[in-house]
């Protein structure tokens, strides 16, 4: 399986390396080099028995993000200029459903890139939230936000099950 992974890898980058080169023969030599190198840096640093996202599982949530970050502006955006500033600055602790560092470091991004969330460093199954309005804050959303990021990746990750606050 690995040596199928890395000629796959290999004969993928010779293809985009001939593409950007626009054919040009001279060059194939050295796209052969950066092919085999990549592959093999690639396989190193990121083995194949590893959880790993599906790029065609990542539309969606692109389109949802695009959405929510919209929402999320406007909702900052209202809040800045009324004049009474409906602000309610709150840290929360959530508990996370994944043990998974790569899972829950994404989740976090996700969320701190939403305007008016931002999100401290998963660690022990619980990440810290610094939340615009505290009292917006939705869990269930956020719930749905991790089934969201762990469905990104394929079937290796298990859920972790509750851990303790």
């Amino acid at each position: 399986m690995r040596v199928y992974k890395f000629f796959s890898r290999v004969g993928l980058l010779l293809v985009l390396w001939w593409v950007l080169v626009e054919a040009n023969p001279a060059s194939l030599v050295f796209g052969a080099v950066a092919a085999v190198a990549a592959s093999y840096l690639s396989l190193t640093l990121y083995p194949v028995d590893q959880a790993g996202i599906r790029a065609w599982r990542l539309v969606p949530l692109l389109g949802w993000l695009c959405v929510q970050g919209l929402r999320g502006g406007l909702d900052v955006a209202w809040r800045a200029i009324h004049p009474r500033l409906p602000v309610d600055p709150a840290w929360t602790k959530v508990r996370l459903t994944s043990d998974h560092a790569a899972a829950n470091s994404l989740l976090g991004g996700m969320i701190s890139v939403l305007p008016g969330s931002l999100a401290a460093g998963p660690a022990n199954g619980v990440m810290d939230l610094h939340l615009l309005h505290g009292p917006s804050f939705d869990l269930l959303e956020f719930e749905r936000d991790q089934r969201r990021v762990l469905g990104l990746f394929d079937r290796r990750i298990e859920s972790a099950g509750p851990f303790d606050v």
